[in-house]
């Protein structure tokens, strides 16, 4: 017999081993690919001042959403920046990892070393597992002195751009740093139709599309099809408040 259960949304809101997801009044989540960083607020119920002091500045925190019947789909992973305890619902302003590559500085001369090598070299000690795709592009003498981690990949990728023509991009997703251009011919995540998942959709011949969806698995830097149309996923806004929306930003393939 079929399952008739009712699909629910549901939210999952973790700070270490706590869940927060019954407290949750409303969040959102702000991924870009052309961003330095995710960020996400959220918004806890607190009335009686139990959690305030329970969450700090630098806790690790997780957001995912789903359905009651299915394994949540994480759409946020990065640490606690600020927690605002002086009103009812507590406000939490959050970042994703990125913030490994604002917090640190180097040093370092690089010569006739890969651009890519180059990004596995800075990023060795991190703790992040580095994908970096073949720029074709070898530096024969490259001086960063007193710079972020971030502030380097930046550099980097600019003189890559320069010299290729096409944009490199970086994001880092369940513990990987990814280095790249972006991947068009990746398979799509998911199909939108309209009248059936898509609240509305702005096709535009120049800049990105925008599409509104409910809760679906599709992430930044992924592709998707449009009624039988390709595109690439540059950003993706989550909102939750008795319910979830998806803004997606896209990039029309080939």
């Amino acid at each position: 017999m079929a399952d008739m259960t009712m699909q629910r949304p549901a939210i999952e809101v973790l700070t270490g081993d706590r869940n927060f997801s019954s407290r949750t009044l409303a969040f959102e989540v702000l991924s870009d690919l052309q961003a330095t960083a995710d960020t996400a607020t959220v918004r806890l119920e607190d009335l009686l001042s139990e959690i305030s002091g329970t969450i700090h500045r630098g806790d690790p925190i997780t957001l995912g959403w789903g359905t009651n019947s299915s394994n949540k789909f994480e759409i946020f992973a990065g640490v606690v920046r600020d927690v605002d305890s002086s009103r009812d619902p507590l406000i939490l302003r959050c970042i994703d990892y990125n913030t490994i590559l604002a917090s640190r500085r180097v040093s370092i001369t690089f010569q006739d070393e890969t651009a890519e090598g180059i990004v596995q070299a800075l990023l060795a000690d991190t703790g992040l597992t580095v994908e970096a795709e073949d720029s074709g592009i070898e530096f024969e003498r490259l001086p960063l002195f007193n710079v972020t981690l971030r502030e380097a990949i930046d550099s980097i990728s600019n003189s890559v751009r320069r010299k290729t023509g096409v944009q490199w991009y970086d994001y880092i997703r369940e513990g990987v740093f990814h280095w790249g251009q972006a991947d068009h011919e990746q398979d799509p995540v998911h199909s939108f139709r309209s009248g059936v998942d898509v609240i509305r959709f702005d096709r535009s011949i120049k800049g990105f599309s925008t599409l509104a969806s409910l809760i679906v698995p599709v992430r930044h830097s992924e592709t998707v099809l449009v009624d039988g149309e390709k595109y690439f996923v540059m950003n993706a806004q989550y909102r939750w408040q008795d319910g979830g929306r998806t803004t997606l930003g896209l990039e029309k393939c080939g």
